[in-house]
C-alpha cells in the first residue's frame, strides 16, 4: 500500500516525527505527528482502516481503528487534512509541502552524520574508501553500534521514568563492544564512535537525541495509557532527586586525573545548577566512597612520590602509558616550578575533603553506611561479585579488588534501601546512584533481573529521563552526548603497561642527575619494549636500577655513536662546503675580474665613442656655421641687388615721369587749345596712374622689401591715384554733358574742334 517512498531509512522516519519530551502531552503529539507522516507515506487518500494496517511503518503499535479515526478528525480540525468526496482523508497541499521539507531535512541530517563519521576515519587513519565501501562501512556501523547503543541508553531512560524494563535492553552493551573486534579494528571503531558523539556538531546532536526520543516514544506506546499519563503528565508539584555519586565520578569532579571526562562531568554540574525551580537535584557521597577515594589517592600518591618531576619526565609522561592521576600531579608540579611534592599535592584531599566537596555542592552522608559491614545481603553480593570477576578476569584488564567490590555493593544497597517499597518512576524513588563504571551498571541489571526501576544509572540516562520535565536546549543536548562519550574516553591500555611505566619513571628518579636527561632520552627509555618486558617481572630496586643504568649507558653510547657519526658527517659536509665555497670564491673572483676587464673595455669604447661624437658635433657645428654664413652672404647680396634694382627702377621711373611729363605738357598744350584744361589733366592722371601701377607691380616682385616705408608710400599713392582718376573722370563727364546740352562740340573747317559757348543774356 505504501509505494514509492519505501526507500526512506528507519532513521529518517524517526527523525521526521520527533517531538520534545518535555512538551505537555508529548506522547499524544508524537502519535498525531506519526499518523500525519503515515498519510504522507501512503501518498493517497486514506481511511482509518488503512492507517491501522500500515501503522508499523512509522513505529506505531496497537493503534485501533477508532483511535486512528479520532486522530484523523483532530488533523482535520487542525487543517492538516481534508475529507474527500468518498469520505477518506487527504493531506492538504500546505501540509504535504511541510512534510516534504521535514523529510528532506532528516535525510540531510543522516547524510551529514554518516559523511562526518567516514571522513573522520579517512583523516585519522589515512584510509581511502571507495563510495560503495564507505556506504557499507556506515551500514555495518549503524546496525552493529548505533542501534544497540540507542537501545541501551533509551532503555535505561525508559526504565527510570516508567519503572519497568523495555524491550531490547539485554545488558551492558557498551561494556564489551570493543572486545568483539580484533585489536587492529578497535582504533577505527573508537574514531567512528567519538565522531558520532561529537557534542559540538549540531547534526550529530540532532541525529542521536532524536533517535533516543523516538526509541522512548515507541517504548511508551507499549504501556497502558493510565500508566503513561501518570508518568509523563506533570502535576505541577516540585520533584526531588538525590544522587549518590560513585568514586570514579569524584576524580572527574575534582579534576584529579587527565581525562576528557572532566569536561563531561563539568557540563553535568552546570546543567544541574540551571534546573528549573520545580526540580531539585542534590548530590551526596557515602563515607565508604570517601574511604575508597582516599585509598586510591594513597596508591597514586605512593607512585607519584617515587617520581621526581623534571621537565623531561613531565613531557615524557604526557606521551606515555601512565595513570591519569599521576600525570595530573606531574603537570601540576611543573606549573609550580617543580617545587610541589606528591604529599603536598594530595594532602588537602585527606585533611579537608568535606570543604572541597562542599564547594561543588556535594554532601557527605556521615555514618549512614556503617551497618552494612554486618549486613548479610551486602556481604553475599560482595562475595558473589568477587567470584564473578575472578571468573571473568582477563590478562591486561584491571581486576577489581575486594575493597572496591565491597564499596560498590554498599552503594547499591544504600540507594535501594532508601527507596519506598513501591515506586513507579525516578521521581517516586527520589534516590539514585550515578556511575560511569559499566561493571557496576551490569551488576544493577543482574541484581534486578532486568526488571523494575534501575538503582544505579549512567548520568546520560538520567539527563535523558529528566527531559520529560526540563526544557531541552543546546546545553542539555551537549551534556547528554558528552556523558555518552565517557566510556570511550578512558584509556584502554594494559594495566601491566601502566605499572611498567610508573616503575621505570620511579627508577629513573633515583638517579642523581636525572634532571639533566633530555626529553627524548626519557621517551626512548620508556618506549624500549625489551626494557618494559623486563619490568613486567618482579625485581628488587637494585636490579631495576641496574636495568635502567644499562639502558641509559646503551642509549647514551648509541646516542654518542650517532652524535659522533653526525659530527663526522657534519665535518665532512663542512669540508665539502668549505671546498665548494673556495671554488665558488675563486670562480666569483674570476668572474669579477672578467667583469672589470669588460667594464674597462666598455669604458674605453665609450670614451672613444664620446670623443668621436664630440669631434663629429664640432665639425657639424662648424659646417652649420659655414652654411649659415653662406646663407647670410647670399641674403646680403640679394638685398644689395634688390636695392640696386630699386634704385634703377626709381631712376627709370623718374626718367619716365620726366619724359611723360614733358610729353603730357606738350600734347596737353595742343589739346588744351581745343578741349580746355581738363583734357590734358585727364591724360596726365591716366599716365601717372598707369606708371604707379606698373611700379607697384614691380615692387610686389621684391617680397623682402615690402615692409619699407617708401614702398608702402608708393603703394598708397597708387591706390589713391585711382580715387583721383575717378574724380577727374566724373568732372570731365560733367563737362561733356554740359557741352552737349549747350550745343555740343563743333569742328571747324580747319579740323580743330571747338566748343560753342552759350550766348550771354543781354
Amino acid at each position: 500500500m505504501i509505494e514509492g517512498k519505501t526507500e526512506l531509512s528507519k532513521d529518517v522516519v524517526a527523525l521526521v516525527h520527533h517531538v520534545e519530551l518535555n512538551e505537555s502531552g508529548w506522547l499524544g503529539t508524537a502519535t498525531k505527528r506519526a499518523v500525519g507522516f503515515l498519510c504522507w507515506l501512503i501518498g493517497e487518500p486514506v481511511s482509518a482502516a488503512m492507517l491501522v494496517d500500515t501503522q508499523s511503518a512509522v513505529g506505531l503499535k496497537n493503534l485501533s481503528e477508532g483511535e486512528a479515526q479520532a486522530i484523523l478528525q483532530v488533523l482535520c480540525d487542525d487543517g492538516s487534512v481534508v475529507v474527500t468526496a468518498d469520505g477518506k482523508y487527504r493531506l492538504t497541499e500546505a501540509e504535504r509541502l511541510r512534510v516534504d521539507s521535514e523529510v528532506h531535512n532528516a535525510e540531510d541530517v543522516e547524510s551529514k552524520v554518516s559523511t562526518k563519521v567516514i571522513e573522520a576515519v579517512k583523516i585519522v587513519h589515512d584510509l581511502t574508501l571507495p563510495e560503495e565501501s564507505a556506504k557499507d562501512a556506515w551500514s555495518k556501523f549503524r546496525s552493529g553500534f548505533i542501534v544497540p547503543f540507542i537501545t541501551e541508553f533509551g532503555a535505561k531512560s525508559y526504565e527510570l521514568i516508567l519503572g519497568q524494563s523495555s524491550t531490547g535492553s539485554n545488558g551492558p552493551f557498551l561494556l564489551d563492544f570493543l572486545a568483539k573486534y580484533p585489536d587492529d579494528h578497535k582504533p577505527v571503531l573508537e574514531t567512528m564512535v567519538l565522531a558520532l558523539l561529537d557534542r559540538n556538531d549540531l547534526y550529530c546532536r540532532k541525529y542521536i537525541l532524536h533517535l533516543l526520543n523516538n526509541y522512548f516514544f515507541q517504548s511508551a506506546l507499549t504501556i497502558p495509557k493510565a500508566i503513561s499519563d501518570k508518568a509523563f503528565n506533570s502535576d505541577g508539584k516540585s520533584k526531588n532527586i538525590k544522587i549518590v555519586l560513585d568514586t570514579n565520578f569524584l576524580f572527574s569532579l575534582l579534576k584529579l586525573h587527565t581525562n576528557p571526562s572532566n569536561e563531561a562531568v563539568g557540563l553535568l554540574l552546570d546543567l544541574i545548577s540551571k534546573l528549573p525551580s520545580q526540580l531539585s537535584v542534590r548530590m551526596y557521597v557515602l563515607p565508604t566512597t570517601i574511604t575508597e577515594f582516599q585509598r586510591s589517592l594513597t596508591y597514586y600518591e605512593g607512585v607519584a612520590s617515587t617520581i621526581r618531576p623534571t621537565q623531561a619526565i613531565v613531557a615524557a609522561s604526557r606521551r606515555s602509558l601512565i595513570s591519569g592521576v599521576v600525570e595530573a600531579f606531574l603537570i601540576r608540579a611543573a606549573e609550580a616550578d617543580f617545587k610541589l611534592s606528591a604529599k603536598d599535592y594530595f594532602a588537602p584531599y585527606y585533611d579537608d575533603i568535606r570543604t572541597i566537596l562542599g564547594a561543588h555542592n556535594v554532601n557527605i552522608l556521615h555514618g549512614e553506611d556503617d551497618h552494612y559491614a554486618t549486613d548479610q545481603p551486602t556481604i553475599d553480593d560482595a562475595v558473589d561479585q568477587k567470584a564473578f570477576y575472578a571468573a571473568k578476569a582477563r590478562a591486561g584488564r584491571r581486576e577489581k579488588s575486594y575493597e572496591t567490590i565491597w564499596h560498590d555493593m554498599v552503594l547499591w544497597h544504600y540507594v535501594d534501601d532508601r527507596r519506598p517499597d513501591i515506586v513507579d518512576s525516578i521521581f517516586d524513588a527520589q534516590w539514585v546512584g550515578v556511575t560511569i563504571d559499566y561493571s557496576l551498571l551490569a551488576f544493577d541489571i543482574h541484581k534486578r533481573h532486568g526488571k523494575g526501576l534501575p538503582v544505579i544509572v549512567h548520568p546520560a540516562s538520567l539527563i535523558q529521563a529528566l527531559q520529560t520535565i526540563i526544557p531541552t536546549d543546546e546545553d542539555v543536548e551537549k551534556t547528554i552526548l558528552a556523558l555518552m562519550q565517557l566510556p570511550f574516553l578512558f584509556d584502554h591500555f594494559d594495566v601491566e603497561e601502566e605499572k611498567a611505566t610508573q616503575r621505570i619513571l620511579s627508577t629513573l628518579s633515583r638517579f642523581e642527575h636525572v634532571d639533566e636527561l633530555g626529553e627524548e632520552t626519557v621517551i626512548a627509555i620508556l618506549g624500549n619494549r625489551a626494557l618494559r618486558a623486563k619490568f613486567h617481572k618482579p625485581h628488587d630496586q637494585n636490579d631495576e636500577v641496574n636495568l635502567i643504568r644499562e639502558e641509559l649507558v646503551t642509549h647514551l653510547a648509541e646516542h654518542k655513536r650517532i652524535s659522533e657519526g653526525v659530527a663526522k658527517a657534519l665535518e665532512i659536509e663542512q669540508r665539502e662546503r668549505a671546498s665548494e665555497h673556495k671554488e665558488q670564491s675563486q670562480r666569483l673572483a674570476e668572474i669579477e675580474t672578467e667583469k672589470l676587464i669588460a667594464i674597462s673595455k666598455a669604458s674605453a669604447a665609450l670614451t672613444a665613442k664620446e670623443v668621436s661624437e664630440a669631434q663629429f658635433a664640432e665639425r657639424e657645428r662648424k659646417l652649420q656655421g659655414l652654411v649659415d654664413q653662406s646663407k647670410n652672404d647670399a641674403q646680403d647680396s640679394a638685398a644689395l641687388v634688390q636695392k640696386i634694382l630699386f634704385g634703377i627702377a626709381m631712376a627709370g621711373l623718374g626718367v619716365l615721369l620726366s619724359v611723360s611729363g614733358y610729353l603730357v605738357w606738350h600734347f596737353a598744350a595742343l589739346i588744351a587749345e581745343a578741349f580746355g584744361w581738363l583734357a590734358p589733366l585727364a591724360v596726365f592722371c591716366t599716365v601717372s596712374a598707369t606708371l604707379l601701377l606698373l611700379f607697384r607691380h614691380l615692387i610686389g616682385k621684391l617680397k623682402h622689401i615690402e615692409d619699407r616705408w617708401y614702398v608702402r608710400a608708393f603703394s598708397m599713392a597708387a591706390k589713391a591715384s585711382w580715387a583721383l582718376y575717378a574724380f577727374l573722370l566724373l568732372t570731365i563727364g560733367e563737362a561733356v554733358v554740359t557741352a552737349y546740352s549747350d550745343g555740343g562740340f563743333k569742328v571747324p573747317a580747319d579740323g580743330k574742334p571747338t566748343v560753342s559757348t552759350p550766348a550771354r543774356a543781354e
